[in-house]
């Protein structure tokens, strides 16, 4: 999983890579993000390697994918063969191996997801296994405020699907102990979040800039724009200076949050103007015209995202003015010869391969869901693991697709981040369900 890297020549980076490195080797928890990865980095490579970090990334994916498979593949005799058999397929035609060879947290949002279904999936692992697993899962929670919303939603979610099941007496797919479990792990995520931000200089608080970003995301919703235009001149918005802009301000989250043009930096940054956007966001939220209209657009948002899966966005070269070339040449400086030399650095040799292996993901992708589909349409019944395991796996998807969009933009990296289990599951499918689906069809084709 670590051959996009090899190929590369150097791991992957993207543009918020300089501020995790720099996070963890400071010890200072950034304004928009935990520090968990940031410290990841630091320990993984031991201040001397990033390769170790994309390294140590590959081994807890291949660990949580190997318990994944060992669950839903029963064939002892032909595990080892499937095991590597998927890990090649994957590594070749997904996205898997760009995010495991990424200096980025994006990886955990697979390991997450899977982490999260062997613990509420499967009712007859070891208490080993459901330490090692639960580790894994709040160790993943923490990597990004994404990651934790995705656990927490997904637990209200499978909590609610199973008092439905109760109420109408019919078999829950899932335990209460087991949900249980994964609820608690998920409050254990959020305090560990908090004791790492308050020993690391970030208050006992989960995020300082989490009104930064939802502000950002009705200025490229355009609902900001609109309630500015209307509620200005009323006494509640009387001392507002986000009114200066309202004529000005423009649909664009990435240069309201990062273009030092911006009314968010005129008006004194991320911390300067907290009071203000969420006195702001809490009166807008509070109108109901406003609020249905934000609903809608984050809909719209999630919805288009789950369209977007693009292998490569934001990995572009990166000038020696960079944050991330200014952290690697002061932290992994003897490394700097061979990060300027990689493929990425030379824009030019690595965006063809990116269009290409996008162009067959897409494809794999719609086959894959024709292969889900096809077996939902005849699975025999709906306490089948497998069945229980391919809902959950959807339902985190679009968890994840309607959390990142919906609470910023859509991004084809934050959805071909996870996007690939659907073609894991697939493939599972043809292996271990070849048999049942072939009699399907046959009983299909007869009639």
């Amino acid at each position: 999983m670590c051959a996009p890297g090899l190929y590369n020549g150097y791991p992957l980076v993207y543009m918020d890579t300089g501020t995790y490195i720099k996070s963890g080797f400071l010890g200072e928890t950034p304004l928009d993000r935990p520090i968990m990865y940031g410290l990841f980095i630091r320990h993984s490579s031991m201040g001397f390697s990033l390769w170790f970090t994309i390294y140590a990334q590959a081994v807890l994916l291949a660990m949580t994918l190997y318990f994944f498979i060992k669950e839903i593949i029963k064939e002892n005799k032909k595990f080892r063969f499937y095991y590597l058999l998927v890990i090649i397929f994957l590594t070749s035609f997904s996205s898997i191996g760009w995010y495991a060879s990424q200096i980025m947290p994006d990886i955990f949002t697979s390991i997450l997801i899977l982490s999260l279904i062997i613990l509420v999936s499967n009712q007859k692992l070891s208490t080993i296994k459901i330490i090692l697993l639960s580790s894994i899962f709040v160790f993943s929670c923490s990597m990004h405020y994404s990651h934790l919303l995705i656990a927490i939603v997904a637990c209200i979610i499978l909590f609610f699907l199973f008092l439905i099941a109760k109420i109408r007496k019919r078999n829950a797919i899932l335990s209460f102990e087991r949900l249980s479990l994964i609820s608690f792990l998920s409050v254990v995520a959020v305090f560990l979040i908090l004791i790492l931000n308050y020993t690391h200089k970030g208050g006992f608080r989960l995020s300082r800039g989490g009104q930064t970003f939802l502000m950002a995301h009705f200025i490229e919703t355009g609902t900001i724009q609109e309630y500015l235009q209307e509620n200005c001149d009323k006494p509640s918005l009387e001392d507002c200076r986000m009114c200066i802009y309202k004529d000005s301000l423009q649909k664009g989250s990435i240069d309201f949050l990062w273009s030092y043009n911006s009314p968010l930096y005129k008006l004194g940054g991320w911390e300067r103007t907290e009071t203000e956007f969420n006195y702001l966001i809490q009166q807008m939220m509070s109108n109901p015209q406003f609020f249905i209209k934000n609903v809608f657009c984050s809909f719209r948002l999630g919805l288009s995202q789950l369209f977007l899966n693009n292998i490569g966005e934001g990995l572009s070269s990166y000038k020696t003015d960079s944050p991330v070339s200014i952290e690697i040449h002061e932290k992994f400086k003897w490394e700097e010869y061979t990060y300027n030399s990689s493929k990425q650095q030379k824009w030019n040799s690595l965006l063809p391969f990116f269009e290409k292996i996008s162009d067959i993901n897409a494809l794999i992708l719609i086959l894959s869901v024709v292969v889900i589909l096809y077996y939902f349409s005849f699975a025999g019944t709906k306490n089948d693991l497998y069945y229980r395991v391919g809902i959950i796996i959807i339902l985190l998807i679009l968890i994840n697709s309607f959390i990142t969009a919906g609470l910023n933009i859509a991004y084809s990296r934050l959805e071909s981040r996870a996007i690939w289990i659907l073609m894991l599951y697939a493939m599972l499918l043809i292996l271990n369900k070849k048999d049942a689906i072939i009699l399907y069809t046959k009983k299909q084709f007869y009639f």
